[in-house]
């Protein structure tokens, strides 16, 4: 078995949903990050988020992550599996 750290060339935006993105609406631009990260660092902490002393204020929201695997010729036919801990 072969263990590869996936931790770089990440990126993450804002989600929007599906029917949001279909009908215009972007996310926000892609951003290039190094794992382990937590989108919500970047955002403004606002005293009126609601149940802020549990959230450190944070206004919280979806997020999406991605990154390319590109997985070596030799690899076609065989079972892959990719495995993640500790993603929230």
């Amino acid at each position: 078995m072969t263990r590869t750290l996936f931790n770089d060339g990440w990126r993450h935006r804002t989600k929007v949903s599906a029917c949001r993105e279909l009908a215009g609406s972007a996310a926000s631009d892609w951003v290039p990050v190094l794992l382990p990260h937590d989108a919500l660092i970047g955002l403004e902490r606002r005293a009126d988020v609601t149940n802020g002393q549990t959230s450190g204020y944070f206004p919280g929201g979806a997020f999406e992550y991605a990154r390319t695997f590109h997985a070596a010729p030799e690899l076609r036919g065989e079972h892959v599996l990719l495995e993640f801990d500790g993603v929230y």
